[in-house]
């Protein structure tokens, strides 16, 4: 046997010394690893759950397309706020219903946080002057009421001066009066009791040839209700004499004959009408017409300033013409249309709407459903599911639709969904509550995930048998020609592109290219001309029937 060198010894202390760096290397980097993913955890605990958007969801996603990332939340505005734009927003809802007054400059100041609380305890909220999710829901929607100050009580006469009596003695029980006002809280609104006024001399009763909406004391402020608009247009001392609105009534029996409003369209310029023009006669013609149609809600002076040229942006997008506020021929030939289509509505029947506003009952069933495999020939449409059903004029009039279509060059068209019953969506909606529930979340948690991709049983479109998820087999479907097609001639056959990025403010549901509803051919092609969609069109039908009872 070899007896170990110095050599030897060396090497293998070299090698010992080698492997115990190694080893400290490797401890150190764990520590350091094991370290940083504490402070990972550390953080992620700390960071509180992204709450879903409120009230925009994706009833339905395009199939061929990824599922869509929820949106984040809409900020939470209070005293001291950053978010200028959003302030803004804030403040022109607030200022347009009589709450606030101050200028519209993003500063969440006293005077805004004062508007939100007055706005709060008219509507039955926490009048704490933080605009939050409740607040939002009922500003942006039709609950939205205009301010009502609070009445105050009529003086009394002040009673003869008697003897003064004896200082009677303060007891525990005293109530101290303060000249000093509670700092914040809002005060209760009661009733006032007050003194009976002498009676007003009655208005005169309308014609019954023409019932002029001028003469409603009580029209909301909304955009969709014609009557909130004729009120401030008529209430503007320089109102056009031109500009009249009405509405029409038959003089046999003073029933609905439809809607009247007068423009001059000769006062228009053959050239462009845009911010700042100094034609006082067409911009006054043009903000009647938009305050007609819901789109306007200011003065009818003349100024074509902000606010008129956001008005004219509002309805070219509306009726799918290039938003840029200029007034050219294209945007007077859709403004005279619009006009025009107001003496085609039909109040006697209302197209039926689904949301979350207007749910339908658990046991609701639609009229005529039948199989669309009877009615659409496989060479013609792609059904996903073979055993899906639908209204039978609503496919009757897909089926023409989708024939006009292919002639054209358009093929390849598939259905991903039609008529869904209440308890497939409440099963639908249940999986994806468990699933998430699985996971981790809380039921509440679980649920509020769910809404951003699934509509509450009773709530979704899909349950009237009139709606209809179209698709083109392998392509996300909001990028092809086959939708430019669509969104073009839906309306000819009765359809409607429910839900449209311009209109989120009203539908609360994030644009969806594939998603169409059958109305009928004479209210989808009102709708198109005017730009509304279903939410405006049936409040303002539904204002009209209130005028004729």
């Amino acid at each position: 046997m070899r007896r170990s060198t110095g050599s030897d010894k060396s090497i293998r202390a070299a090698f010992f010394a080698v492997i115990g760096l190694l080893a400290v290397g490797i401890i150190f980097f764990a520590v350091r690893a094991v370290g940083a993913y504490s402070d990972a955890l550390t953080e992620l605990s700390a960071s509180p759950t992204p709450s879903p958007s409120y009230g925009l969801t994706f009833v339905t996603g395009d199939p061929n397309s990824p599922t869509p990332e929820p949106t984040a939340a809409p900020p939470v505005l209070r005293s001291g706020s950053s978010e200028t734009e959003e302030v803004k927003k804030l403040q022109t809802l607030l200022a347009g219903l009589g709450y606030y007054s101050g200028a519209i400059d993003g500063d969440f100041g006293g005077g805004t946080e004062n508007a939100v609380k007055l706005f709060q305890a008219q509507h039955g909220l926490d009048a704490d002057g933080i605009y939050g999710l409740r607040s939002r829901r009922v500003l942006e929607s039709d609950l939205a009421e205009e301010y009502i100050p609070t009445p105050s009580p009529e003086p009394t006469e002040t009673p003869a001066p008697t003897d003064t009596p004896e200082p009677v003695a303060a007891t525990a029980n005293a109530v101290v009066v303060s000249d000093t006002l509670p700092p914040t809280k809002e005060p209760t609104r009661v009733p006032v009791t007050a003194t009976p006024k002498p009676t007003a001399t009655p208005k005169p009763t309308p014609k019954p040839t023409e019932l002029s909406l001028a003469l409603a004391d009580d029209a909301g402020l909304t955009g969709q209700e014609i009557a909130a608009a004729i009120s401030m247009a008529k209430a503007q001392s320089n109102a056009p004499k031109e500009g009249s609105i009405s509405v029409q009534t038959n003089a046999q029996d003073g029933s609905f004959a439809g809607v009247s409003v007068s423009i001059d369209w000769s006062k228009f310029p053959d050239g462009l009408l845009k911010k700042n023009s100094k034609n006082t006669e067409a911009v006054m013609q043009l903000q009647t017409a938009l305050t007609a149609l819901g789109y306007y809600t200011g003065a009818i002076d003349g100024d074509f300033g902000a606010g008129t040229a956001k008005s004219v942006t509002n309805f070219q997008k509306s009726v799918l013409l290039e938003g840029d506020g200029v007034v050219g021929s294209g945007t007077v030939t859709a403004l005279k249309n619009a006009i025009a289509a107001l003496a085609d509505i039909d109040i006697s029947e209302l197209p039926l709407l689904i949301n979350d506003e207007f749910p339908i009952a658990e046991n609701y069933s639609p009229y005529d459903l039948i199989a669309l495999r009877d009615v659409l020939p496989n060479s013609l449409v792609k059904l996903e599911d073979s055993d899906t059903e639908a209204n039978r004029e609503a496919a009757e009039a897909l089926k023409q639709m989708l024939t006009d279509a292919k002639s054209e060059g358009y093929d390849d068209w598939k259905i991903a969904a039609a008529y869904r019953t209440y308890d497939y969506q409440k099963t639908l909606f249940n999986r994806y509550v468990n699933n998430y529930m699985k996971n981790g979340d809380t039921r509440s948690q679980a649920i509020s995930r769910t809404r951003n991709t699934v509509a509450d049983p009773g709530t979704s479109e899909h349950h009237t048998g009139l709606a209809f998820d179209l698709n083109v087999i392998d392509e996300t479907f909001g990028n092809t020609k086959h939708f430019k097609w669509l969104k073009q001639h839906c309306w000819d056959y009765g359809f409607i592109l429910r839900f449209q990025a311009v209109k989120k403010t009203y539908t609360k549901i994030s644009a969806e290219a594939w998603h169409y509803r059958y109305v009928g051919v004479k209210h989808a092609k009102i709708m198109q001309a005017t730009g509304w969609c279903l939410e405006e069109y049936v409040a303002y039908l539904k204002n009209l029937q209130a005028k004729q009872q």
